[in-house]
């Protein structure tokens, strides 16, 4: 990539690469003889890769040259005005679609989806995707040494035993002895300190990490547990801020600040180990996979002198504190008919490549989504107390603006999804929770910019798209109003109207299937976002409740209810002639969604049959 760069620079300025590299070379030097100057500057790669370096090599080489710049929007201030720009003027088309002022009340969250879904699919044209560089990393030295995390809940002693052979999964592959593993585990919510089952949690996850360390012949695999805490509002033990508290009190023991051992009350052997040893930590879920060799390529990325988190001469951020890779789908998540039609195929991709990120390729700044690598002090000290105790549900997001997230889109771990409606919706109304529970962050003095802020708006405006949409179709149905109804319908089908010429039969299927689904799914949403703010305004309680995936997967309900009843609130657009095939259409589609989706949970993914109209709505 460099050596692109430098023939870039050269047949731009009209001169040769061994004269660029000279100059850049005595540049790098005067950095080096400066006191206090940024670490990255003494670097050849600075000056052939960052905006602000190329700059300085251009001038310095008295080359007067117009370059095209690596990252538009580095103040983030364009991308935010495009995001809202494009969201107006689609909120406006809606309005003026629907012929009538009162849709305006839906038009905001429609217009958010359909401008995101249009810039999205517009800048890769003209901004190509930012790719970080990376060191190649074949042995881990010891001040970068590395610790693989799975944060959990273990909530049965059987989760013990089965974290515990994802963990083995993980790391069975892995040879270098300065990469190890952590299983850091919570207790699940309990009406008192220590219920019946902990003891045989901890002594089946202490005796498994024990026969891992003996069967590799040395302490690579590492547990901690803590203690459940009170908590007043809820009048529950549990463990404190959920994940996020996990994750601080690993990281003050991995700095090895005093007292910090404590915090693993219910299992601390490992913390003495632990401590001061570790300057990198990759976090996972637990259901979280990775290829062999893929934690080298993070850390090489963490390392460059470019990416590494640092302050420049002028006391600005630079580089990252955690970056995040793209994720992927396993090929044995998709294990039913209904996660084939809503997430795809999954599998690895045999073929190197890089995925656009809006916010990276645009502003150079990514999001986190809580898997990835951080550097642990960087990490540490850009959070430490900034945010409110027992009151953030989902924390990746903000912490990754905080301490400054990057997205590494050529490095890929692979999740899992639901496999079912009912655990789908769940994990659609925990990660709604947590999205509004950041509604304070929005009026903080936590020095957050304007596209810092919109990120958090764009997750509230896409939890009310579903309310929105289904409100829109039964008031048109309603209300006699075509526009209304044909600007819902196709936004409805954005997508794949979007990639008509290569998105294929699966995009059709899915935009169907969400839409038989969307009682379902707008209920889901209105009662996260009904119910945070309550919490949030009034009661001061259960912010904090949370259901693990593989527990939700567990729980079996009937949630065909919301879909009847909003096919028989369809069914008054068939009192007009007019309107009579579009209203039943709607109606069965709504009757029949759950059930079909239901159904598509019980097949197989590869033997389920295609979803088509006929199959849903007749």
């Amino acid at each position: 990539r460099l050596r692109r760069a430098v023939a870039v620079l050269a047949r731009t300025g009209h001169v040769s690469e061994a004269a660029l590299i000279r100059c850049a070379q005595i540049e790098a030097g005067r950095a080096i003889e400066s006191a206090g100057a940024d670490d990255a500057r003494a670097t050849l790669c600075y000056y052939f890769w960052e905006d602000e370096g190329r700059a300085e090599l251009m001038r310095a080489a008295g080359l007067k040259a117009r370059l095209r710049r690596r990252i538009p929007d580095p103040s983030g201030r364009l991308s935010a005005a495009l995001l809202i720009l494009a969201a107006l003027i689609s909120a406006a088309a809606i309005v003026l679609a629907a012929g009538r002022w009162i849709y305006a009340l839906y038009a905001l969250p429609l217009g958010w989806a359909l401008g995101s879904a249009l810039i999205c699919r517009v800048y890769p044209r003209f901004v190509r995707p930012n790719s970080l560089l990376r060191m190649q990393v074949e042995r881990v030295p010891d001040s970068a040494r590395t610790l693989v995390t799975l944060p959990v809940l273990l909530s049965v002693p059987a989760r013990a035993d089965e974290m515990l052979e994802k963990m083995e999964a993980l790391g069975c592959l892995e040879r270098d002895e300065n990469i190890d593993f952590l299983l850091l585990g919570d207790f699940r919510d309990g009406a008192q300190a220590h219920e019946r089952d902990d003891d045989e949690i901890l002594n089946r996850a202490r005796a498994g990490v024990a026969r891992l360390n003996a069967k590799v012949g040395r302490e690579k695999y590492y547990y901690l547990q803590r203690a459940r805490e009170y908590r007043a509002q809820d009048d529950r033990w549990m463990g404190r801020n959920r994940k996020r508290g996990a994750m601080v009190a690993l990281n003050r023991l991995l700095l090895g600040e005093d007292g910090a051992a404590a915090d693993f009350a219910a299992e601390s052997a490992a913390a003495p180990r632990l401590a001061g040893r570790y300057a990198y930590v990759v976090t996972l879920d637990e259901d979280t996979r990775c290829l062999p060799g893929t934690v080298q390529r993070l850390l090489g990325a963490m390392l460059h002198p470019l990416n590494r988190a640092r302050r420049d001469a002028q006391g600005r951020r630079r580089g990252y504190a955690v970056l995040q890779p793209a994720m992927q789908l396993t090929a044995r998540a998709v294990q039913t008919g209904y996660a084939a039609c809503m997430y795809g195929a999954g599998g690895v991709d045999g073929y190197p490549f890089s995925i656009s990120d809006f916010y990276q390729d645009m502003s150079g700044r990514g999001d986190f989504a809580g898997k990835g690598i951080y550097e642990v002090r960087a990490f540490y000290e850009a959070t430490k107390g900034r945010l409110n105790d027992d009151a953030i549900l989902s924390h990746d997001l903000i912490e990754g603006i905080l301490s400054g997230a990057g997205f590494l889109n050529d490095v890929a771990l692979y999740d899992g999804c639901p496999t079912r409606l009912q655990a789908d919706l769940l994990r659609l109304h925990r990660w709604t929770r947590g999205d509004w529970q950041l509604l304070p962050a929005l009026f903080s003095r936590l020095g957050l910019d304007g596209l810092d802020r919109l990120k958090i708006i764009g997750n509230l405006l896409r939890s009310l798209y579903a309310p929105a949409l289904l409100l829109m179709l039964l008031h048109a149905l309603w209300a006699d109003a075509q526009g209304a109804f044909m600007a819902a319908l196709l936004i409805a089908f954005r997508e794949p109207l979007l990639s008509l010429l290569h998105g294929g039969a699966q995009a059709w299927r899915r935009a169907l299937l969400s839409l038989a689904v969307l009682p379902q799914t707008a209920l889901c949403m209105l009662d996260a976002v009904l119910r945070t703010l309550w919490r949030l305004l009034v009661s001061q309680k259960h912010l904090m409740e949370w259901v693990p995936a593989a527990d939700a997967a567990q729980v079996v309900r009937d949630v065909r209810l919301p879909g009847r009843v909003a096919a028989i609130l369809a069914l008054p657009g068939a009192l007009r002639p007019f309107w009579l095939p579009a209203a039943l259409a709607l109606a069965g589609l709504f009757w029949v969604g759950a059930g079909r989706a239901d159904d598509l949970a019980e097949r197989d993914a590869h033997c389920a049959p295609k979803l088509d109209p006929a199959s849903l709505a007749l």
